[in-house]
């Protein structure tokens, strides 16, 4: 199984589109993870297209996403275990307790 995984696309408020590249390897994956900063919909419609999408919300993430997406998830994907998580949740770098 070919996994992509990405995350902070700030997309449609910091960037236009997905990069060509990302597209590009979107279409040769069987699933892609995004791990947050989704902000639109579009990112998620967009790259469902080319493999299912699992998806946490960010931080940043617009109103109708946040209450389309968790926070975090576990996925079981060809017997392995994947947490999936923004980074803004908990003790760390990125939370709120810094």
């Amino acid at each position: 199984m070919r996994v992509l995984a990405t995350g902070d696309t700030h997309i449609p408020d910091w960037y236009g589109s997905l990069p060509g590249k990302l597209l590009d390897e979107a279409k040769k994956s069987d699933m892609i993870l995004l791990t947050g900063d989704i902000v639109g919909n579009e990112v998620i419609e967009t790259l469902n297209r080319y493999a299912p999408v699992e998806a946490v919300q960010g931080n940043f993430c617009h109103l109708d996403v946040k209450r389309r997406l968790p926070e975090k998830k576990v996925l079981n994907l060809d017997g392995w275990r994947i947490g999936l998580t923004h980074g803004h949740l908990g003790e760390g770098v990125n939370s709120d307790e810094m």
